[in-house]
């Protein structure tokens, strides 16, 4: 019994640190979301060049929510494989996958 509410405390706290760092991440990309949902062919590069300017504080956040997707059973972390290809090139995104 003890094992199992313990698994369940852990369970929870995990979601609520993963959905914390989602959070951190959606206040950092506002300004790119706001210009895609926006999209206009002309700011294609500048959606692009502001995507891949983020720095290294943004890329540890997306390598500890994909530690915490893989972490939880059942949980899907192919979005964030998705996104870390995306926002960081087929080369740099593979190697944080």
């Amino acid at each position: 019994m003890k094992r199992k509410t313990i698994r369940i405390i852990l369970f929870i706290l995990g979601g609520i640190l993963g959905l914390l760092l989602l959070y951190k991440l959606y206040l950092s990309y506002l300004p790119e979301l706001k210009l895609l949902v926006h999209f206009d062919h002309h700011n294609e590069e500048l959606l692009i060049k502001m995507v891949r300017s983020h720095g290294i504080e943004d890329l540890a956040f997306l390598f500890i929510l994909n530690a915490i997707c893989v972490a939880i059973p059942g949980l899907s972390n192919g979005i964030f494989c998705v996104l870390n290809g995306i926002l960081y090139g087929p080369a740099f995104g593979f190697i944080v996958n």
